[in-house]
């Protein structure tokens, strides 16, 4: 009997894998700008969720300075080794990481003291953002900010096509990008968590976008399968007819995407959300 696996663990297995070599992506420009976004200042706390090796936090932790602090918490002890290691080297003290799930970050012993919340490119790894949102607000003092992005719908597209798929045919994904229809997707998430959006707007120019052929859907699907996301529905590959209902799906829905040349194109870029708590 197929057994299934939890999306922390998930996320565990794809950020481990890359702990080593995650700062010469293009996160690296990513996570700059995401401080700049938060417009921070001397003296403020930050707390930046899902931190991976710290290229949001260690920068962050410079800006504050030390009569500032900023704590990174992340689920990927790999992850967080890079982090600590590059805080080795510097000389501040205002610098703490901490392994835990950024969904509940209860016993933590974590105060409503913080400046600034932060999560870069994280939200399609949770179960439900909006409640995590909600959670993390908790811990902004009044005046505080939060800053969150998504990767728009044309953005990593045979992803956000295999998340609608699993999900017609029965086996859907435990987290993903299937709420999100356009930028007030964010929106809605970040002003019921009780927040006043300060800044809404779309980022550009990370990644690369790519360029499919309509042949290539079938081998997409398969590698999709054949990957870390194809154990957290174990269902879908022990069902032939189910599987092979889903691949003709996914096929159908990706060629759907193709231009009148016959190619699929991505349209790399997050969807970014500032919000104030009152």
């Amino acid at each position: 009997m197929a057994t299934s696996v939890t999306p922390s663990q998930i996320s565990q297995q794809i950020y481990g894998a890359r702990a080593s070599t995650y700062d010469e992506s293009w996160h690296v420009q990513h996570a700059a700008d995401f401080t700049r976004w938060a417009a921070l200042k001397p003296g403020q706390r930050v707390l930046d969720l899902a931190c991976g090796t710290g290229l949001v936090t260690i920068p962050a932790a410079a800006i504050v300075g030390p009569s500032g602090s900023a704590t990174g918490v992340d689920i990927t002890a790999e992850m967080l080794d890079v982090a600590r290691h590059k805080v080795e080297r510097l000389t501040g003290r205002n610098i703490t990481f901490v392994q835990h799930d950024i969904m509940q970050l209860s016993g933590l012993g974590l105060l409503p003291e913080y400046d600034a919340v932060t999560c870069a490119s994280a939200l399609p790894l949770l179960q439900d953002p909006g409640l995590a949102m909600k959670h993390w607000a908790t811990f902004l003092k009044p005046g505080g900010i939060l800053v969150v992005d998504v990767a728009t719908e044309r953005s990593q597209l045979p992803g956000l096509v295999f998340e609608h798929v699993a999900a017609e045919v029965g086996a859907p994904l435990p987290f993903g990008r299937r709420w999100l229809t356009g930028p007030e997707s964010l929106e809605n998430l970040v002003r019921a968590a009780g927040m006043h959006i300060e800044r809404s707007f779309v980022a550009e120019g990370y990644a690369s976008a790519h360029t499919y052929g309509k042949d290539e859907a079938g081998k997409l699907f398969d590698s999709w399968m054949a990957g870390p996301f194809g154990q957290l529905h174990p269902q879908l590959g022990a069902d032939a007819e189910k599987s092979a209902r889903a691949r003709l799906l996914f096929i159908e829905r990706f060629v759907s995407w193709a231009g009148p040349d016959g190619m699929v194109r991505e349209e790399e870029g997050f969807y970014v959300v500032v919000g104030r708590k009152p």
